[in-house]
């Protein structure tokens, strides 16, 4: 009754650099039937200057709103047949897609994450939609000291560096950014090369 147990045994880990440049990181671990995916690069705000402000968080946005042959509302019907989550993400110094998929369904999913990242369709309703919803979140956040603030510790700190922007830009900044120079922006600043793709989870 006192035997110890049998430890588990560690995740194995794996780390291949494939011919078209991505970086790949594997984690094997079977605990829990689940597979988190991260397809990430360097950039995020300071990737952009002052005419692309704001630039890697709209394209977070956009990245699942219609890729391949999908549309926005078919990107989100198979992401729920799949029974998974699949968003953008962008920050200070990333920018990429996020996804979790169960593990009997990881492979489709990430089959669903290559489309949005290789072929996105940038449609201009949703982009349209896109930069008026930042354009109501920079009001929100003028209207808040708390954010005030902060922005003025940032500027002053950071200066003329990417850093001292908001990184969800400017109401100026996003009118300039339509499909065509949003879709030469991702192309330039974010190249298949610079990709690293992470799976952690049940996989092999």
């Amino acid at each position: 009754a006192l035997a110890a147990a049998a430890a588990p045994a560690a995740p194995a880990e794996r780390r291949v650099q494939l011919a078209s440049g991505v970086t790949v990181l594997i984690r094997r671990d079977p605990a829990v039937p689940i597979v988190a995916v991260r397809a990430v690069w360097r950039g995020g705000q300071r990737a952009e200057d002052a005419r692309a402000a704001g630039a890697s968080t709209l394209l977070a946005r956009m990245l699942t709103r219609g890729c391949g042959a999908r549309d926005e509302a078919a990107v989100a019907d198979r992401v729920d047949q799949l029974g998974g989550a699949l968003a953008g993400v962008a920050g200070r110094s990333s920018f990429g897609l996020a996804g979790e998929w169960l593990a009997a369904t990881w492979r489709p999913g990430l089959e669903l994450m290559a489309d949005c990242i290789l072929r996105p369709q940038l449609p201009a309703d949703a982009l349209a939609r896109e930069r008026a919803l930042l354009v109501d979140e920079q009001a929100a956040q003028r209207a808040s000291p708390s954010h005030v603030a902060f922005r003025l510790f940032a500027e002053t700190l950071y200066g003329a560096h990417p850093y001292g922007r908001d990184v969800l830009g400017t109401a100026d900044s996003l009118a300039g950014l339509g499909r065509a120079p949003l879709a030469a922006f991702y192309a330039e600043r974010y190249p298949l090369a610079g990709l690293t793709l992470a799976i952690v989870g049940d996989v092999d």
